[in-house]
């Protein structure tokens, strides 16, 4: 998969002169043009090249497994990002349950013919 995914980016590259974007002074093509770039894949993070062992310790003590967080550590070298990360994923999650259920509830009241915001009313005041 990972050759696929490499290869096939390079293969349909913007050439220097199929080029239409304008660059600043001091930049060309060649400024962004990297044909030696490595994507990082998110599901092979153990392959990872960690700038030590004991950060890439840090940071599975952080994030456990989140693959979110643990792309935010290695990327930005801060634990704290990745945390916050991990938690905002963790409050979605959270957010989107009690959201369901809130839709189930007032689908119900729906379903039994009651005035919905006196339903809803009722549940959540």
């Amino acid at each position: 998969m990972c050759f696929v995914a490499i290869q096939f980016p390079i293969s349909v590259a913007v050439s220097k002169e199929d080029s239409i974007m304008y660059y600043t002074e001091g930049t060309s093509w060649a400024t962004f043009n990297n044909n030696s770039f490595i994507p990082l894949f998110a599901d092979e993070h153990s392959q990872w090249n960690w700038t030590s062992d004991s950060f890439r310790d840090l940071a599975y003590e952080t994030c456990g497994n989140d693959t979110a967080c643990l792309i935010d550590v290695f990327i930005t070298g801060d634990p704290a990002i990745g945390a916050s990360t991990k938690a905002t994923v963790e409050k979605s999650v959270t957010t989107n349950a009690e959201l369901s259920r809130c839709l189930h509830f007032i689908m119900n009241c729906f379903l039994l013919h009651k005035n919905v915001p006196d339903c809803v009313l009722a549940k959540y005041l």
